[in-house]
């Protein structure tokens, strides 16, 4: 019994230097003469394309499709996804998930062929607002509490606002 405790400790002991090892020798590779900073050679980011990225000035406008474009793409191929992005307005407007279901499958085509005509932004203290209208004079309100956090207001009477008039 005594002996194979003793061996379980070896065992562990051995992990432990074989561990605190290779720390040693990756640290040692990645730290420079300071022993602070990570010293990545050119060599390792053209191979792992370190800090690449694109700057992109997103304009309201851009903001605005991408909101349309999303929640139009959720409700043709995740309904379930677009009807937990409704407001709790308009999911008093639909009695249940089957109904929005119903709702989507007899305005199915103009989903489809949907673009935004105009639109229009309301600014609040903790929010923002942008009411967009499509083709079909549908309003679509985009309640965004942050970059694409939003919430949706559905509006498919086709009666024309006075926000755009």
């Amino acid at each position: 019994m005594k002996s194979r405790l003793v061996k379980q400790i070896i065992i562990c002991c051995f992990i432990v230097i074989i561990c605190g090892v290779v720390v040693f020798l990756v640290r040692g590779y990645f730290l420079d003469s300071d022993n602070n900073k990570f010293n990545v050679t050119n060599e390792l980011k053209e191979k792992y394309e370190y800090n690449e990225f694109q700057v992109i000035n997103v304009t309201t406008e851009m903001l605005i499709q991408r909101y349309f474009i999303d929640f139009k793409s959720k409700l043709l191929t995740s309904p379930k996804e677009a009807y937990d992005l409704l407001s709790r307005e308009s999911k008093k407007e639909f009695d249940n998930y089957t109904s929005f279901l119903e709702f989507i499958n007899n305005n199915i085509e103009q989903i489809r062929t949907s673009t935004i005509e105009k639109y229009t932004i309301q600014n609040f203290d903790s929010s923002q607002r942008y009411i967009v209208l499509d083709q079909y004079n549908n309003k679509y309100t985009f309640t965004a509490k942050a970059i694409l956090v939003y919430e949706v207001t559905l509006d498919f009477n086709n009666e024309i606002t006075s926000i755009f008039e």
